[in-house]
């Protein structure tokens, strides 16, 4: 499988991934697909490290690459609320204004 795209500060990137590069192996089991590639990731949380057997020119390559979970909507959500100007008082709540963004 052919890497056609690394995105700049993630994971990949950071490991050493680069565009072009051909993905061999992940944990030592060989990778033939992108469907395959992307459930044998499912399995692994968040924090973990795993191991991306790869094919640069005709150098081989092994590179550690930390497994990052993207947030979850609605923690993006909290990161909106600030006590300062959202907190509604007889409620005991931290509100936010619904604009297009978020609605989506």
């Amino acid at each position: 499988m052919v890497v056609s795209d690394v995105l700049p500060g993630g994971p990949g990137e950071l490991a050493g991934l680069k565009v072009q590069d051909i993905i061999l192996a992940l944990n030592d089991k060989p990778v033939d697909s992108l469907p395959l590639l992307a459930f044998d990731l499912s399995a692994h949380a968040g924090g973990e490290q795993i191991k991306l057997r790869i094919l640069r020119g005709s150098q081989e390559l092994l590179l550690d690459v930390p497994i990052v979970e993207p947030p979850h909507q609605l923690d993006r959500l909290a990161d909106l609320a600030n006590p300062a100007n959202s907190l509604v008082e007889k409620l005991g709540i931290l509100g936010i204004d619904v604009d297009s963004q978020i609605a989506r």
